[in-house]
Order: C-alpha cells, then structure tokens, then sequence
C-alpha cells in the first residue's frame, strides 16, 4: 500500500544522502483479480495495438505466463556489431500536445532526471569500452515517447574487439542502474535487506540467444504475471537523493496503469 512503500522510498532517499550509494530502483507489485480467466493472446495483441515502439514478450513460467510490452533494449548484438540504450528518467504523456511537450522538455532540463540517467550512461560506458574498439554514444540524451510516459533515452553502438560471448556482455551489462542502482553491489544489498517483495522474473531479461553469438535481449518491464483469473502486475521507481517519495509513487501509478489499460482492453 502507499503508506509503506512511501516510507520505504524514505528510507531509501535518507540512505541515499548520507551513504555513498547514488541511485535505488525499489520496486512494487499489485495483485488483482479478473472476472474471467485473462487470454494471455489477446493480451500480447493488445500491447502490439497500443505500444508499438516496445518489444512485446510472453514466456509460460512460474506455472503462469508473463506478459509484457518492454521499452528497454539490454543489447543486440549482430556478429561485431552491439546495440543497447539506457532508458531512465521518466515523465508522463498528455493527450495536449503543447502540454505533453511541456512536459517533455521538462524532463530534458530537470537535474533529478538527468542525474539519474547519466548513472545509466556512465555504467554503460564503462562495461562497454573495455570492449569495444569503436563506441558511439551522443553527447544528450533524446526523448523517448510511449504510450503513457515519455523516458529520457540514450542509444549507444559498438563494434567489438573480439568474439566475447553474448552472454558475459549481458551478465556485465545487467542488472543497470535503470533497475537496481549504482553503484550495483550497494544497492543490491540495499534491496536484498529493505525491499519486501519478490520481483520474480520483473527485471529479469526476455529474449533469445542463438549458436551464432547473436541476440536480442531485453529487460522485463511493463509486465503482468497472469495465472488463470490472477493478474500480479509490477513497477518500479529511480531514487536518487533528491527524489520526492510521492512522486516516485505517482510514477510507479503510471506505469502499473498503463498494463492496467491493455488489460480492460483485452
């Protein structure tokens, strides 16, 4: 419920000021349940309709299917060449369109944000580097516009050095900043003792891997767990030092609405 998850979020950002960990992404879930078993086909056909630019994933797991519509790229990697973005920073959509682009270049300029995306970019640079002999990443963040929210977004290729396993890049590259903190191990721990959920496979990555050593890889977000008539549905929030906890909450509202909708529509 609200109450609990803001003071954890409390917690955190206390933390946060006065350790040095710089980022916690604290996560939530919300159950419901459905009149009638939820169609996991029809719910994929709807989030094609509705989030176009995502990539839509459905995996029979934990004795129930995940379903979802991903924003977030971990890697592509075809032969030498590697694609991956950072996503984080986020803003809601408004069906005016000066408003939505009010509020788009507000995420832009606002420092909060940017912060926490330049956690994203710099980890990301850091992995990927060492790696590669030929690394392109632009100098600002654009704007990544959804259905329901709009995400700062930096896209980055590489060309690599060698034929390093896919897997071992995925494994340095994940979990980012975007869905756990920085630094890694710190907030690791930091979530491994305060956060009261089991995140299951939300967070986890969906995709494929083949003999060749390509990939396409992405992380499980805007996800439901659907089991007959049970939809557990998961979210998730940056905090950074100045981060507001209701705010955080507001965010998390957004996002858990946005599979909500698809839900009612399918």
């Amino acid at each position: 419920n609200a109450p609990v998850w803001i003071a954890l979020a409390e917690r955190a950002i206390k933390t946060l000021a006065e350790t040095d960990l710089q980022k916690v992404v604290l996560a939530r879930s919300v159950s419901l349940t459905s009149q009638r078993p939820v169609d996991a086909a029809h719910l994929v056909r709807t989030l094609a309709c509705q989030h176009a630019h995502c990539t839509i994933f459905a995996a029979d797991v934990d004795d129930g299917c995940w379903v979802g519509a991903s924003p977030e790229v971990l890697l592509n990697r075809h032969e030498l060449d590697l694609f991956c973005e950072a996503v984080a920073g986020t803003v809601r959509r408004d069906p005016y369109q000066t408003v939505d682009q009010e509020l788009g270049d507000w995420l832009l300029r606002d420092a909060k944000n940017r912060h926490e995306h330049e956690l994203v970019v710099d980890s990301l640079r850091a992995v990927l580097e060492p790696l590669s002999t030929n690394l392109t990443v632009p100098l600002q963040p654009s704007l990544l516009r959804l259905h329901t929210l709009q995400h700062l977004y930096t896209p980055r290729r590489a060309t690599l050095k060698e034929n390093t396993p896919v897997l071992e890049i995925a494994q340095a590259l994940h979990p980012s900043p975007a869905i756990c903190g920085s630094p890694r191990l710190q907030a690791q721990t930091w979530l491994q003792e305060h956060e009261p959920m089991d995140r299951a496979w939300f967070t986890g990555l969906s995709g494929w891997v083949d003999t060749a050593g390509g990939a396409a890889l992405n992380v499980v977000l805007r996800c439901a767990h659907l089991r007959r008539d049970r939809v557990d549905l998961y979210a998730g929030a940056g905090l950074v030092a100045d981060s507001v906890s209701a705010a955080e909450w507001d965010e998390t509202e957004i996002k858990l609405d946005s599979m909500i909708q698809a839900l009612k529509a399918a």
